[in-house]
């Protein structure tokens, strides 16, 4: 199992979720690595936080940037404006 980093965990739940917001615990457990379902809750937790106040994860760099500030739609990666220079 990979140890993941905390920061990486809220990032790779971001990242889901933007992508499958419909993701169950035990699917998300699967994707950070946890064995307990409940644990994916408390990522699931932090992660909507974020993205309810329009903060997205850049697939390409994995920072944190407001959804307007870059390419992002529900259901497809984001990515911040210094990544994508559409």
């Amino acid at each position: 199992m990979v140890n993941r980093s905390d920061e990486d965990k809220l990032a790779l739940t971001m990242v889901a979720l933007q992508l499958r917001s419909d993701l169950t615990n035990e699917q998300l457990a699967g994707v950070l690595g946890l064995q307990r379902p409940m644990s994916a809750l408390f990522w699931r937790v932090k992660a909507q936080e974020l993205l309810a106040q329009g903060q997205v994860v850049c697939e390409a760099c994995v920072g944190l940037f407001q959804a307007e500030y870059g390419y992002y739609e529900p259901g497809e990666y984001a990515y911040c404006a210094a990544c994508c220079h559409w």
